[in-house]
């Protein structure tokens, strides 16, 4: 989660932030992604955790966070293979485990139809791969998706008795744990965290074409 603000603070003040994230970042990745190409939620965590299971919102934060240092290094004439071949890896993985139907994506990301479709990682993974094509790390294929995406998270956002809009469906505060653990987290409308990144994915995906160019 901080590898948003160490992108703005390298980018406003201080360049060698971006440094410091990027150290961070394969440190990270080092520990955590799995062959998948998902992030597992901690490493060595104290308590009781299954280190196989990917919990959609650690993975969406990695994600949304790779993607945004990814473009302030373009922007500022520069490329780092090695983030951008992890990212990658994360690309694949959060676009085949996509729920179609819904456009969204479950709590258990490796764990379809168990649990629920959740708020907060589906509307940041559309702003990472909408952020990321914008920036050309993610190829045209990914439109459709991010259309989806888009779609679905309108439908968790409703109006409530007094017409104000409410987002629904944000899994609250989430430990690493095991597989019972993450299911049990309850749906709360509204949290913070949930609400601002389904602003972050609507601005981010607001004019992006609907599909790949006639002829590709």
């Amino acid at each position: 989660m901080i590898g948003g603000l160490l992108t703005r603070w390298g980018e406003a003040a201080a360049p060698a932030r971006l440094d410091l994230y990027r150290d961070q970042f394969v440190i990270f990745a080092g520990a955590l992604q799995g062959e998948d190409g998902l992030f597992a939620h901690a490493s060595g965590w104290p308590g009781e955790q299954d280190p196989t299971l990917r919990w959609a919102r650690g993975d969406a934060w990695a994600l949304a966070a790779g993607h945004d240092y990814l473009r302030a290094r373009r922007i500022r004439g520069e490329e780092d293979p090695a983030v951008a071949a992890i990212v990658a890896a994360e690309d694949a993985a959060v676009l085949a485990a996509q729920d179609r139907p819904s456009g969204l994506w479950w709590t258990l990301v490796d764990r379809p139809g168990e649990g629920y479709l959740e708020t907060s990682a589906s509307a940041l993974f559309a702003y990472a791969l909408a952020r990321g094509w914008r920036y050309g790390q993610v190829d045209h294929a990914a439109l459709p998706a991010i259309e989806r995406a888009i779609v679905g998270l309108g439908g968790r956002i409703v109006d409530d008795a007094a017409g104000r809009p409410v987002v629904r469906g944000i899994s609250g505060p989430t430990l690493p744990g095991t597989r019972a653990s993450y299911l049990a987290v309850p749906l709360v409308d509204d949290r913070p965290y949930g609400v601002g990144a389904v602003i972050l994915a609507l601005v981010e995906s607001s004019g992006l074409p609907a599909g790949p160019p006639a002829g590709e």
